[in-house]
């Protein structure tokens, strides 16, 4: 399984190549990366994309997140996992 970590770090590392991109352009590999990731983000069903948008991307707390989805931190969490894993 992949660990928090690594999501955390291939997020942030997709927020920056995306913000170059509004900015000023990228290269293909560049493109390509964010390419896979929105891919991803799509083949997930609605509440699993929904949960990984609001902690990884949007930053939002574990109570916060819950509290959008009005679902428990561990439904939340198992829904995490379940949109990782895939």
């Amino acid at each position: 399984m992949i660990s928090e970590e690594k999501i955390n770090q291939v997020l942030k590392q997709y927020n920056e190549l995306k913000a170059e991109v509004e900015r000023e352009g990228a290269d293909e590999s560049a493109r390509l990366f964010m390419q896979k990731i929105d891919a991803a983000m799509e083949a997930l069903p609605e509440e699993e994309r929904k949960i990984i948008q609001l902690l990884y991307i949007k930053r939002y707390t574990w109570i916060a997140a819950g509290i959008e989805c009005n679902i428990s931190q561990n439904t939340m969490n198992n829904r995490r996992k379940r949109a990782i894993r895939k």
